[in-house]
């Protein structure tokens, strides 16, 4: 599998050679420059492969089912914040921890509108994972085969922002196929295990999902965007100000790196070797992953 990841890897670092020579039409962000301190460097944890082997020992009848979806997140854990606190009190309920397609849950019932917060650190890809992202229990509650979806783009939505506005935003920055259903659905559905092909529709709950991964990531380490409230995050993601720069720079790389052609070309560079599997949507999805992330660490130092 890693040979196959690797061979996916190739091919789309070539679909995004043509994005990264001319960034006149891409925005330019960076980090916050800290007057008189040195540059922070990246975490090592952050590219190092990690340990998968967490306590998922199980928890009997579970009330209250999540998946934690981003590709999926394995080892997290969350707290269901049921007095709006945006903390994780000792009296608050704690999920069991998710497992490696992101499942997990509740033992307790758990009030509709509840924000689950994230309280335990997490893998993503096999690396840990670097955001904390929250859900929200649907104000009618569950039905009894669903699900809450946790993902950065419920994250959004637990911010304070409407499922509307959220669609707004990512439109705005390109992903003109979001709809408000796929706010609050999985981004991992109907990927594992399919070699189908796939249209810009079936893409734009994931390539959302990996955008607003790489936003937030922007967003909680720029000093001139991390405190603003969720009425000044929509203005500024639907008036052309540095939130909409950032937003649009994230959908820009995800949407080069996860498209139709790129599975093709790698079904086409896979056949040509005897005995090789046909890669799958999965495997494009984790390696759209790896280099949107990559692409997000080249950004230089500030928002412009």
């Amino acid at each position: 599998m890693r040979y196959y990841i690797g061979l996916v890897l190739a091919i789309c670092l070539y679909q995004l050679a043509s994005c990264g020579g001319d960034s006149s039409d891409t925005p330019v962000v960076t980090e916050t420059e800290t007057q008189g301190a040195e540059p922070e460097e990246e975490p090592e944890s952050s590219t190092e492969v990690v340990d998968e082997d967490c306590d998922l020992t199980e928890a009997g009848t579970l009330a209250v089912e999540i998946v934690a979806a981003d590709h999926y997140v394995k080892c997290a854990q969350f707290c269901a914040d049921t007095n709006g606190n945006g903390a994780c009190g000792e009296d608050e309920q704690k999920s069991t921890l998710t497992d490696e397609n992101g499942e997990a849950g509740f033992v307790e019932e758990v009030p509709p509108s509840t924000v689950l917060l994230n309280v335990e650190n997490s893998i993503h890809n096999g690396v840990p994972y670097t955001i904390a992202i929250e859900g929200v229990v649907p104000e009618t509650g569950l039905t009894q085969s669903s699900a809450v979806v946790i993902s950065p783009l419920t994250t959004l939505k637990a911010s304070g922002l409407t499922e509307a506005q959220v669609v707004t935003m990512l439109q705005t920055a390109g992903l003109s196929e979001m709809t408000v259903a796929d706010v609050t659905g999985n981004p991992m559905e109907n990927i594992i295990g399919n070699e189908e092909d796939l249209s810009d529709a079936f893409l734009a709950r994931i390539r959302a999902s990996i955008a607003v991964y790489n936003f937030i990531r922007i967003y909680d380490g720029a000093e001139s965007l991390k405190n603003l409230s969720a009425s000044e995050i929509y203005s500024q993601a639907t008036t052309g100000g540095d939130v909409a720069k950032v937003l649009t720079m994230a959908v820009t790389i995800i949407t080069s790196a996860l498209t139709n052609a790129v599975l093709t070309e790698v079904k086409a560079q896979a056949a040509q070797i005897p005995g090789a599997p046909a890669p799958t949507r999965e495997d494009v999805v984790r390696t759209a992953v790896v280099i949107s992330d990559l692409d997000q660490r080249g950004v230089t130092s500030k928002v412009a």
